[in-house]
């Protein structure tokens, strides 16, 4: 070998047993390497949907370790987009042809105020709107972007004013303090609305 090839013959050793591995991995004859995820998700999803099944998710997956990465929806797709999380699990629209997505479960959602505010100031017709601050994460989020979106836009302009909490979590906090009225999912709301 030339002075050239002696320097690359450990990297070339190298290559081929890498080579070699992964083939006798696909063949079963040796167990997978581990794998390492960082999967992105929103704040009150991971923590309702995605933290309650990291036990069941290691039971099934035993050689992975999962990383998580907390962020808004928009958020964390930019950082899909450039390398930074693996994965994604979020109730963003995803309208990128280079995101492979997968619909895990619907999300349902109400429309929600505090019976006091309620009970003072009615929302039952779209006029009454006007009564009422509109509390939301932020005007990036998916939901407050389909509302504002409707054929009934400029749905924002009926209410009385909007606050950007930056999380849903605050969002229901102020709205059982009756500081204004949201669109919240169900899963977070659940044992609110059966106590009335």
């Amino acid at each position: 070998l030339t002075d050239a090839g002696l320097s690359l013959l450990p990297r070339a050793r190298a290559c081929l047993a890498e080579a070699a591995a992964c083939a006798r991995v696909v063949r079963g004859e040796d167990d997978p390497p581990p794998v390492e995820l960082t999967l992105g998700t929103r704040f009150e999803l991971g923590m309702s949907w995605i933290v309650p099944n990291l036990p069941r998710l290691a039971a099934a997956l035993p050689r992975a370790t999962i990383h998580l990465y907390f962020g808004s929806g928009h958020e964390i797709v930019d950082r899909l987009r450039a390398g930074l999380v693996d994965c994604v699990v979020t109730s963003a629209r995803l309208d990128d042809r280079r995101i492979v997505g997968e619909r895990l479960h619907d999300e349902r959602y109400a429309f929600v105020g505090a019976p006091a505010l309620l009970a003072d100031n009615p929302l039952a017709r779209p006029e009454d709107a006007a009564r009422h601050v509109l509390l939301y994460i932020d005007a990036r989020t998916p939901l407050f972007s389909y509302f504002v979106g409707a054929p009934t836009a400029p749905a924002l302009a009926r209410f009385g004013g909007h606050r950007w909490l930056g999380l849903g979590a605050a969002v229901k906090e102020r709205v059982l303090a009756g500081a204004g009225v949201a669109v919240l999912p169900l899963y977070m709301i659940e044992a609110e609305l059966k106590a009335g």
